[in-house]
């Protein structure tokens, strides 16, 4: 569907500018904008690289376990789960992953709760709402993306933003855990959904 939808704008978009007698201004910006995306994905690239890294030398000094016991034992009640049961573990590292600002480095292992949660669940309850909105909503302690582009887009102060990120996510996630909370409200007598 998505094709369908790019492919429907690219076409538009020269049916008009031919159609308009600006194919020239067209082509100049396509071309620009073809340039700044790959300047974009260049530098947000060796951030995430940097960051990547980081995580790497935070794994191997235990960070990442120590916040995944952190934020694993809320998570487990959220999903009425064992805070020792592999998809709670799973999940736990993709919200700290998620806490440290390093969302791209959370996909894989998201994919990977996301199978599990498939074969408890069939993709649909209280524990996959949850999951999707702690992967998507997730407070953000450190906002490296963001910071990145702010770097790049030349800030002198790209962290600034830490508080505004801080209260944004947390209310993000507040409200959408609340939201699910009603949608799929807990079944008695069960612990898990």
């Amino acid at each position: 569907m998505l094709g369908f939808l790019l492919t429907l704008l690219i076409i538009t978009a020269v049916i008009c500018g031919v159609t308009g007698s600006v194919t020239q201004s067209v082509t100049s910006a396509a071309a620009s904008a073809a340039e700044q995306a790959i300047y974009l994905c260049i530098s947000i690239g060796g951030s995430m690289a940097l960051w990547g890294g980081l995580l790497k030398i935070a794994e191997t000094a235990g960070v990442t376990r120590f916040v995944t016991r952190i934020v694993g034992k809320p998570i487990a009640r959220l999903m009425g789960k064992s805070p020792d049961d592999e998809l709670t573990r799973t999940v736990s590292l993709g919200a700290a992953l998620n806490l440290l600002g390093l969302g791209n480095a959370a996909v894989p292992t998201a994919i990977k709760a996301m199978k599990q949660l498939d074969r408890k669940e069939g993709c649909s309850g209280r524990g996959t709402a949850f999951f999707i909105i702690l992967n998507t909503a997730s407070i953000q302690l450190l906002p490296v993306t963001a910071a990145a582009m702010r770097t790049r887009h030349g800030s002198e102060a790209p962290w600034e933003i830490m508080p505004a990120s801080l209260l944004t996510s947390a209310a993000a996630l507040t409200v959408g855990l609340l939201t699910a909370a009603v949608i799929f409200p807990k079944a008695r007598g069960s612990k898990a959904q």
